[in-house]
């Protein structure tokens, strides 16, 4: 099943999260499965692939997210800044997540699904956009501090559920 098929066939926000990985990729088939999806998750070394230009500073970064949602026609453009955050646009404009401090990273395999999980939930419950941004960088974060991109003891993803439980 491809992105295209599900873009054009489901009744649900389709989100895609975009992993370039030199040299499996091909940017007619890139741009064809993006174009006209809800939501577009990518880092800030795939929307350099993309737009073929730098994404260093915050004025890049903003120009990478508008330039890249009104190529594919999204409604929402994420791109994850590492350490440093995220940048999202949508309709209401740029939003800004700054990481939360991470002590004792274990392992960082993990963190971009745990992040593209939480921002799926927020986008399906209809989070505010501040709200899902924070959640998925906090949520991400934990997992850096787990060996491993899963974790069998449940008690990493209660804990998550319970304070989201609480804010509300």
């Amino acid at each position: 099943m491809t992105v295209g098929y599900l873009r054009d066939t489901v009744q649900c926000p389709v989100l895609v999260d975009v992993n370039l990985r030199p040299p499996w990729w091909n940017r007619a088939l890139v741009d064809w499965a993006l174009t006209g999806v809800d939501c577009v998750k990518l880092s800030r070394e795939e929307a350099a692939l993309l737009i073929e230009a730098p994404v260093a500073s915050r004025t890049e970064q903003s120009e990478a997210v508008y330039r890249l949602r009104d190529r594919y026609q999204a409604k929402l453009v994420v791109m994850t800044l590492g350490a440093a955050g995220v940048i999202a646009v949508a309709d209401g404009g740029i939003v800004r997540q700054k990481a939360p401090p991470i002590r004792d990273v274990q392992d960082t395999v993990g963190a971009g699904d745990a992040f593209s999980a939480v921002l799926a939930l927020g986008i399906n419950l209809d989070w505010p956009l501040s709200v899902t941004l924070r959640r998925a960088t906090e949520f991400a974060g934990e997992v850096c501090r787990h060996r491993g991109a899963t974790q069998s003891d449940c008690s990493l993803y209660d804990l998550q559920r319970a304070r989201w439980n609480h804010e509300q």
